[in-house]
């Protein structure tokens, strides 16, 4: 490897400053639930924390693992795999977010909202914007009532506002209208 292809590469040391993934990634992240996302050539895929390869670059695009579960785009829509990178929910969604408290926000089309983590559609696509219950907003509701799962949430008003908050008793409402936009990160702890 030259010198220009390994300033270019990304490998890991501990925090004794140790190498201990030499630098051989074309783009690598932070570890979640024992898997950290890598780049080599045009796909991605997982390492373990000894370094392994252990679910191949395939995917044009991955997001880490929450609750088990790791987003992937194939071709231009998402899906999920687990942690032996078996595919649980088909890529068949627009984006995605990750998964909290069981549930993953998906986009069909330009609407967006929530599935299980076998893919079933826990709350359908009808919101112009949302968060996930990490961020626990959901905008536009047109119903008295939203039903997640075996959860149902009532609507705290009886007349129709700009946005909601909704935690896992009951849904709050607040009277202004928030600009919220989902905007994709990888973070690191």
């Amino acid at each position: 490897m030259s010198g220009n292809e390994l300033y270019n590469t990304h490998g890991y040391i501990d925090r004794a400053d140790k190498l201990v993934v030499k630098p051989q990634f074309n783009d690598a992240s932070s570890f979640y639930e024992g898997f950290a996302e890598v780049q080599v050539g045009q796909k991605f895929g997982f390492i373990d924390t000894t370094g392994n390869l252990v679910i191949k670059p395939q995917f044009d695009d991955v997001e880490r693992f929450l609750e088990g579960l790791a987003a992937v785009q194939v071709g231009k829509k998402w899906g999920f795999i687990n942690s032996k990178g078996k595919l649980v929910v088909k890529p068949q969604f627009d984006d995605i977010y990750y998964f909290s408290d069981g549930l993953a926000l998906v986009t069909i089309g330009h609407k967006w909202g929530f599935i299980n983590n076998t893919g079933q559609l826990v709350i359908k696509p009808q919101f112009d914007g949302a968060w996930s219950f990490l961020i626990e907003i959901i905008q536009t509701p047109t119903s008295e009532q939203i039903k997640a799962g075996n959860r149902r949430f009532k609507l705290q008003k009886n007349h129709p506002l700009d946005s909601l908050y909704l935690s896992q008793t009951r849904i709050n409402y607040w009277r202004w209208k928030p600009r919220i936009t989902t905007i994709k990160s990888h973070i690191s702890i």
